[in-house]
Parts: structure tokens; C-alpha cells; sequence
């Protein structure tokens, strides 16, 4: 009679973990997350990120990131919106992500950074005629010896040293901050500013795109190099996500497979 009963409990037992593994199972493929689908915000910015002539999204970054986000296997969702606004929009997370972001402890407080994925080496552009009057090693001590005006992209990082300069009453002045970053070399080949930072492939990109890389050079002075990331919203993305990104990241960078891509560019 005992041995009925212990062989009752262990059916029924058995019956409950059976039933317990195949909802798990269940689950897992008929009720999954749904496809993982993520919007990037981008702005202009040749060659990384730009419309090509049939106004198709293209660039160094848009490949980089894309085959990043397909090897996770997610999809993008791309919307183009000017860089400040970008940040401000992952911040509140009505973004997931924005792509060529150096990391600051401001933007950690709010978004999740990838791992490196490509470097930025940012130069001042002068008027080739004009590159003998600036005989300085810093943007400080240019400032502190000559008026200058110096176009920037406005909301963008480019290091301690142009931080402190933009928060100083007595240099800020000096910059003359936009919306769009193209319209520094033209001002700059017609004399609206005496000089402009950009990362330096874009730079000679738009120069050369306005028949003007002849007309200007980069000054000899060290500006800022980063590395950069994507920077992904804390409002809607996770941590695991970004994990997630960063072993695809991993995996394409050891496999050769964006170095094909970095070729493509240079």
C-alpha cells in the first residue's frame, strides 16, 4: 500500500516537472520578446554617416554599426535629427542610440556606452595663406595671444581643453557654435571665421566637396583624439542589450570582418 501511495507522489511529482518543462519550453519559442528593433538617430556626417545621391543612408558608420546590429539579430530603425537634439532625445529615451559619441562621466549618467569601435582624430582647419600666423601648440594659448574665431559643432564634445574654453566667459566668445557642421567650411572660405574644428576626414571631405581642400590646412596642434562608441539610452535600452552588442562588436572585429569595411574607406 506504501509503495502505491510513494508511486502516486512520484507520478503526480513528475507530471508537475513535465508540465513545468514543456510551459518553459513553450514559452521561450512560442511567447518570446518580440524582434529586437532599435532606432538610431543620426546627423550629416561624411563619410560616416550621409545620404549618397539617391538619397539612400550610407557611410563608414552605417556599415560598421549595421553589420553589428544584424549579427545581434536586430533591426534599425534610422531617424535623422541635428546631433544636440540626438543626445537630448537618447537621454529621454524617445532614441535608443547615437553613433561617434566620446565617452564623458555627464553622458554616463544617463546612457550605456558600447565598447571602442572606431578612433576620431579631431584637427583645427585654417586658410593655408594664414598658416604661418598662428605659431601656438594649444587652442589656449592661441586665444590668449590672438583674437580668433573658431567655427564648432554645437552640443559636441571635443575634450577638457575645449570644454573649459567654451565655459569661460573671456573665450566663449571666440566660438561661433552650429546646427549643421557643413556650414563651417564655407564660412571659413570666405572669411566668416578664421578657423574650424572638425574630426579631420570630415573636415577635408566637406573641403573637398566645396573645391576648397587646396584652399585650406590643419594646423600643426594637438586637439583631441577618441575613441568612440554608441551611446545607448538608459530610458529605453538595458545593459544586457548593450552586452549583447558588444559580443557581436567582439566577434566582427576579431574576425576581420569590419577591418573589410575600414579598407572600403581609406
Amino acid at each position: 500500500m506504501k509503495n502505491i501511495i510513494y508511486f502516486g507522489k512520484f507520478v503526480t511529482t513528475f507530471t508537475v516537472f513535465f508540465i513545468s518543462v514543456l510551459f518553459s519550453l513553450f514559452s521561450s519559442n512560442s511567447f518570446s520578446k518580440e524582434p529586437c528593433q532599435l532606432t538610431m538617430g543620426w546627423d550629416p556626417w561624411k563619410p560616416y554617416q550621409y545620404l549618397d545621391n539617391n538619397k539612400k543612408l550610407v557611410g563608414l558608420d552605417i556599415k560598421l554599426i549595421g553589420s553589428t546590429i544584424e549579427h545581434m539579430g536586430c533591426e534599425i530603425k534610422y531617424v535623422k535629427i541635428p546631433w544636440k537634439r540626438l543626445l537630448l532625445s537618447v537621454k529621454d529615451g524617445s532614441i535608443d542610440f547615437a553613433a561617434g559619441v566620446s565617452k564623458t562621466n555627464e553622458r554616463s549618467a544617463w546612457g550605456y556606452f558600447s565598447h571602442t569601435y572606431r578612433k576620431s582624430d579631431i584637427g583645427l582647419f585654417i586658410l593655408k595663406e594664414d598658416k604661418h600666423k598662428y605659431p601656438y601648440d594649444s587652442l589656449t594659448t592661441l586665444f590668449k595671444n590672438i583674437r580668433f574665431s573658431v567655427g564648432m559643432l554645437r552640443g559636441a564634445y571635443i575634450g577638457e581643453e575645449v570644454k573649459m574654453l567654451l565655459n569661460n566667459p573671456k573665450t566663449r566668445e571666440s566660438f561661433e557654435l552650429v546646427s549643421i557642421e557643413t556650414q563651417n567650411p564655407k564660412k571659413l572660405l570666405v572669411n566668416r571665421i578664421d578657423g574650424f574644428l572638425a574630426d579631420k576626414v570630415t573636415g577635408r571631405q566637406y573641403l573637398r566637396e566645396l573645391e576648397g581642400l587646396y584652399m585650406a590646412v590643419i594646423h600643426p596642434m594637438h586637439v583631441f583624439s577618441s575613441d568612440l562608441h554608441l551611446l545607448f539610452s538608459k530610458q529605453s535600452t538595458s545593459q544586457k542589450l548593450v552586452d549583447k552588442f558588444n559580443k557581436s562588436l567582439s566577434v566582427l572585429q576579431k574576425n576581420g570582418a569590419h577591418q573589410k569595411i575600414f579598407n572600403e574607406y581609406k
